[in-house]
């Protein structure tokens, strides 16, 4: 487990880092996931995704810039709710919280593997 974190880590750092060069939310985000998804370090897609998001994460934090950390956090909370979903633990579906103002990382995210992004 931990190596599977020191690779996350680093794809999410690289992640930030392309990102920070770029110069508004929509750029940052498709630059943080191309670079993760072009990481040398794993072709595992859930490393390089959950790098991805957290290079962004972290970017948001350091910039301070306090209503994209909280997107990205609430979108993690419901990635992370329907991932429990589906591995069959119980959770209060009645409890979930839709991001107010969703990223749709995911979405993107397959846009840019397949080359559609806009």
């Amino acid at each position: 487990m931990g190596s599977r974190k020191n690779i996350i880590e680093i794809v999410a750092l690289g992640a930030k880092t392309v990102a920070r060069e770029e110069g508004d939310w929509p750029k940052r985000i498709e630059a943080a996931m191309k670079d993760a998804q072009a990481n040398w370090l794993t072709t595992d897609e859930d490393e390089c995704f959950n790098g991805a998001i957290g290079g962004l994460l972290l970017l948001a934090i350091e910039l301070e810039d306090h209503e994209m950390e909280e997107r990205i956090r609430e979108e993690i909370q419901a990635l992370q709710s329907l991932s429990a979903v589906f591995s069959g633990v119980s959770v209060n579906l009645e409890a979930l919280k839709t991001p107010e103002k969703p990223l749709e990382l995911v979405k993107k995210w397959k846009q840019l593997k397949k080359g559609t992004a806009k």
